[in-house]
């Protein structure tokens, strides 16, 4: 099972992102769970998803349990940092290449930037993400999530090729 904390702010693509991801899953044969907490949600506003890919009863994630977390900003990484385990990876949208302190590995990317500068639109960031996630979990199978993919818009497909590309350690 992968579970994770998916989070950013209110307008960010959050949710679409944690319903990528749940979508994907189903599409390669696994079983997805996920809720959100987002509160008011007023743009700007915190937001957290969560999600498990596997076999479980419940969408939540202990705290030092995640397998990953997909940050869109740094302040939210921070907040939900206590949710990843030791040795889980941290998916930074982010141009501070500043390493955030702990026992996981860190993949930062500036994916808003680069959505808007290489491919036109900062709402393809998203996209640059989860081929980032795609990336890091390779049991998930890139290349049957791509086939998967294969109606979306090239524009997105290309998105998500480029996360799985460029996604680097920190």
């Amino acid at each position: 099972m992968i579970k994770g904390v998916i989070c950013g702010k209110g307008g960010q693509g959050v949710i679409t992102l944690n319903a990528m991801i749940g979508t994907l899953a189903s599409g390669l044969g696994l079983s997805a769970i996920s809720a959100e907490t987002h509160g008011m949600a007023m743009r700007g506003g915190s937001v957290a998803t969560y999600i498990k890919i596997g076999e479980g009863q419940s969408a939540s994630v202990a705290l030092g349990d995640g397998d990953f977390i997909i940050s869109l900003t740094r302040d939210e990484a921070l907040r939900n940092l206590p949710y990843l385990r030791r040795g889980g990876v941290l998916i930074l949208d982010t141009e501070d290449k500043t390493a955030i302190e702990g026992d996981f590995r860190i993949i930062s990317l500036d994916a808003t930037g680069t959505a808007n500068e290489k491919f036109g639109n900062k709402i393809l960031a998203g996209q640059i993400l989860l081929g980032a996630f795609l990336g890091c979990f390779r049991g998930l199978d890139v290349d049957k999530a791509l086939e998967i993919l294969k109606n979306a818009p090239k524009i997105n497909i290309d998105a998500v090729k480029y996360g799985v590309e460029n996604a680097q350690t920190v």
